[in-house]
């Protein structure tokens, strides 16, 4: 099955092995990072030693009869063998302080020690705190440092890049996020304009829908759209569609009621075009300057952005805009909606963004996450399930205490910069009711009455999530997160099912987004979304289009997810260790086998690690009386030497093991924020790259050594690739192109140029290039295509085609490459590169024009220029040539002696091979070429 979002899990680094957690590294209750045998690196969670339930205890607290089960001690449940078990005691569990408003516990615990590797109490103390007991050095099992686990799961989109790999090899439907740019109209006056204008003073089509759905008039981003009340035309005027006799130049539809086209920005461009001679009153450039780092969409209003921010017209009109980006993204689905009931109940949508605007920065901390991602990927054009492991940092801010520290600060909205848009339901103000019930900027913000809503629904959203995290009113979704110790075995096993909660993701809820938006010169925007997707559809998008944007910058966006997520953070301390006093046989009666037992058991006396004093245990006490089996004693609550010595204190204790020490769990449940970056782009606002062209070459007749190339436009290909480089300084056009539309190098780019092609570059050179890099330096011409621009409506007028002539010498090879500049000089693809030759012939001159691609330019590279001739034929003597010639030796005599008498050549062999010339002609059956090989045999002696 494929992974159709990318499974994060963000684990805390506290719950991996190695951790500064010692007890959990000791119980191996942790998270392990193993390389696979395939190279890969995965985690896995290991869950320690695990025990066996025995025994069944049965005793009365105060007015209760209690009942549960424990583990046997039997086993051993740490790695090092020297430790039996920790065990916590769920029946002395109380709240540790009163002073703190989240609920807080304080529960017993006791660790026993395994007396078969435990030598003495020295050394069980040195295994509890760390330190060296003869040649055996302990780091120690029992620490005061504070820990927690907020460990989570997540789901984020594929970018738009992921995507388009994995959609284009798979088909399948993964969810993706684009940030993306859209230049949909060249209105030269209206990008004049803004590019001198500040980016908060451009219009906001988010808002301008806002407003053409509630009818509303909010100061003052309603003096921003119509320009303090000066436009003669509404914003409903502005988001209308214009029927017009005349074929528009762009965007229309046809009428066929009336038969008449319909111009689909025509207002909204007259609006657009007359922007300068309507400038904004100092008081509204004010108000807007001072909210311009934070602008805030409540519950109502981005569930209207999210939906499409405007219907009918108006969204035809607004999705036509001349350039904005659009974010666009899935939000997480079948999530939980227990903080979001309350945040919604207590009308704190508002609120709630203005306190992360306001605290999150200043009081969050990063907190290292090792996440592990499980996503589909490609290789060699084969789907792969992927694992990848890393370190990160993610910003976290503990949820109540900014609630309770932001309590004093609500009621001051005005002085923290911040501007807020708040649009209830449409049903409210359509019933005639107060469409503004939570205050807006059109209402004072220090005044008393929006001090005291601000202050009420923080201190309601606060008592209801305190409430979700007391067991008695926690929902059952989150329960499961949240370890009370009830009394039973789980209460009594507690210290693991807390350390083994870090394996298992928390509860969460994704409450809130922000879009960063940082432009070139480092000016940060935030802009702040509440989240409250719909629960009857599927459809669950993130969709915002920013139109404060200018073309030709660049503005880079970061979409932070804020997850509310449940925790728990706990700490150990008073510790207390015991040490052997003495031994002693206990009698008792033994429910398993009905009738009593006698056992040996060893008297433990508990002291202060510190000073030494003796100290009371902390895990059975003296004054908890048995209602079953007549009072007799059991492992549990009763300190079982209270019954036989009367002179003993509750410092003193009988065990069936030696070595003992108690301590205090501290814990307490938390609710945590997490800033979980889902995507990140730079995005410049370009026009698309100009249309191709064709040329044509021809001669002027005449003697003025003319020649000529007719150039004209092609018709838009939608399967155009990126177009091909020839200057240094289309390097930044190709890269900020790509990765603003997130297309790669190979994609199709599918969108035609918004401007009309304005110019005809025109590069010569005088020698063969090899790639059209080599036109770089040799721009020769650049010819303007304008003729002239429609003073009524400022239109500008371009040729479509030219003629171009050029003197040059003869006798001599020039080459020449074209492109189009749209009229943004964004470039076109080049021609193919012309080599051009004007031939003199004794007086008779003609020209020749021969078309080279980049293919054609490349010299050959001869990678093997020589072969050895042995791989294609070998010359080999006869063998008459190479016998031996023995007539004339006497072989009676030395062989030294006849060395002379011998020749070489069979006798009657007419002529020797040796010291003649041979010629050997090859010749190529392919190009007819030959080559003359001359060969000599020679003879030589050797003695």
């Amino acid at each position: 099955m494929p992974i159709l979002t990318k499974g994060i899990e963000l684990i805390d680094a506290n719950a991996f092995s190695g951790s500064m957690e010692p007890l959990r590294n000791e119980l191996g209750i942790y998270w392990e990072t193993e390389t696979s045998t395939d190279g890969s690196v995965v985690t896995t969670f290991k869950r320690g030693l695990e025990g066996s339930i025995e025994r069944r205890v049965d005793y009365t607290l105060g007015q209760n009869q209690i009942s549960y089960e424990i583990l046997s001690l039997g086993g051993i449940t740490s790695r090092s063998e020297r430790l039996r078990y920790v065990e916590l005691q769920p029946a002395f569990q109380v709240t540790a302080s009163t002073d703190k408003i989240v609920p807080n516990f304080k529960i017993p615990g006791r660790f026993y020690g395994n007396e078969n590797k435990i030598r003495s109490d020295s050394e069980w103390k040195a295994y509890l705190l760390g330190g060296t007991y003869g040649e055996k050095t302990y780091p120690g099992i029992y620490s005061t440092e504070v820990f927690d686990d907020y460990g989570t799961s997540y789901g984020l989109p594929y970018s738009l890049a992921e995507f388009n790999s994995l959609y284009g090899l798979t088909g399948y439907g993964y969810q993706s996020s684009s940030i993306v740019y859209h230049y949909n109209q060249h209105l030269p006056k209206f990008e004049s304009w803004a590019a001198t204008t500040s980016t908060i003073l451009l219009p906001n089509t988010a808002q301008m829908g806002l407003l053409s759905e509630t009818n509303a008039s909010i100061f003052p981003i309603s003096e921003v759209i119509t320009r303090d009340g000066e436009y003669p035309e509404s914003l409903e005027t502005i988001l209308q569609t214009s029927p017009t006799t005349v074929l528009p130049h762009t965007y229309y539809t046809v009428d066929t009621a009336t038969n008449q086209y319909v111009d689909v920005t025509k207002n909204l461009r007259d609006y657009l075009e007359a922007l300068p001679f309507y400038p904004l009153s100092d008081k509204t450039v004010s108000t807007i300057s001072i909210g311009s780092n934070n602008l805030l969409y409540n519950k109502d209003s981005s569930n209207l952005i999210f939906d499409n921010i405007a219907s009918g017209d108006a969204r035809a009109v607004l999705g036509n805009y001349p350039m904005y980006t659009s974010i666009d993204f899935y939000r997480p689905a079948r999530e939980g909606t227990s903080f979001r009931d309350i945040f919604n109940e207590a009308d704190f949508s508002s609120e709630l963004l203005s306190l992360l605007a306001i605290v999150f920065e200043g009081s969050s901390t990063e907190k290292t996450y090792v996440t592990k991602v499980k996503q589909d990927t490609i290789s060699n054009k084969e789907l792969n399930e992927t694992e990848t492991v890393s370190s990160t940092g993610i910003r976290v801010l503990d949820a109540v205490d900014a609630l309770t520290s932001g309590y004093a600060l609500m009621g001051d909205l005005a002085p923290l910069n911040v501007r807020s848009l708040l649009v209830p339901g449409l049903a409210a103000a359509e019933a005639g009711g107060d469409q503004f019930a939570e205050g807006a900027l059109s209402l004072d913000p220090l005044s008393n009455s929006t001090r005291f809503l601000n202050s009420y629904t923080t201190l309601t959203t606060l008592t209801r999530l305190l409430s979700l995290l007391d067991s008695e009113h926690t929902t059952e979704d989150i329960a499961d997160d949240l370890n009370h110790f009830e009394i039973n075995v789980r209460g009594k096993n507690g210290m693991y099912a807390l350390l083994q909660k870090a394996g298992a993701p928390n509860y969460k809820e994704t409450i809130a987004y922000r879009l960063e938006k940082t432009d070139a010169l480092g000016n940060v925007q935030n802009v702040w979304f509440y989240n409250d997707p719909p629960s009857d559809t599927n459809e669950q998008r993130f969709q915002y289009w920013d139109s404060q944007v200018k073309y030709g910058e660049t503005y880079t966006y970061n979409i932070y997810a804020y997850v509310m997520i449940t925790g728990m953070k706990y700490r150990m301390a008073d510790l207390r260790i015991g040490k052997n006093i003495g031994t002693g046989s206990i009698s008792f009666f033994n429910p398993l086998i009905d009738d009593f037992s006698t056992t040996d058991k060893f008297c433990v006396q508990f002291q202060d690690p510190t000073t030494g004093e003796t100290v009371d245990q902390l895990f059975a006490s003296s004054d908890i009386k048995w209602s079953a089996y007549g009072g007799e004693e059991y492992h549990g609550v009763y300190n079982e030497l209270a019954a036989d010595n009367t002179f003993s204190s509750n410092a003193q204790a009988l065990s069936e093991y030696p070595y003992l020490a108690d301590f205090n769990l501290y814990y307490e449940p938390t609710l945590q924020i997490l800033q979980i970056p889902v995507d990140s782009n730079a995005v410049t606002i370009l026009d698309n790259p100009a249309p191709g062209l064709d040329v044509v070459p021809f001669q002027v007749i005449d003697n003025s050594q003319k020649i000529g190339f007719y150039i004209q436009a092609e018709v838009y290909q939608p399967m155009a690739t990126f177009p091909t480089i020839i200057q240094t300084s289309d390097e930044a056009y190709k890269t900020d192109y790509l990765t603003s539309t997130g297309l790669s190098e190979s994609d199709e780019i599918g969108r035609p140029p918004v401007s009309d092609q304005a110019f005809i570059q025109i590069f010569r050179r005088d020698t063969k290039p090899s790639t059209y890099r080599d036109f770089n330096n040799h721009l020769y011409k650049t010819i303007p295509l304008k003729i002239r621009g429609d003073i009524s409506t400022e239109m500008s007028y371009y040729q479509p085609s030219k003629a171009f002539h050029d003197t040059i010498e003869t006798n001599k090879k020039y080459y020449y490459v074209m492109r189009l500049l749209n009229a943004h000089q964004e470039p076109g693809q080049p021609s193919a590169i012309i080599e051009a030759e004007l031939v003199d012939d004794g007086g008779y001159k003609y020209a020749l024009f021969k078309e080279l691609f980049e293919e054609d330019l490349a010299d050959e590279v001869f990678v093997n220029p020589s072969v050895k001739f042995k791989k294609l034929f070998q010359i080999i003597p006869n063998f008459q040539q190479l016998a031996l010639d023995t007539r004339n030796v006497d072989f009676t005599e030395t062989a030294e002696s006849q060395i002379s008498a011998l020749s070489v050549g069979s006798p009657g062999l007419e002529e020797s091979i040796f010291d003649q010339a041979f010629k050997i002609r090859l010749t190529s059956k392919k190009t007819g070429k030959k080559i003359d090989l001359n060969l000599t045999f020679n003879l030589t002696e050797e003695v």
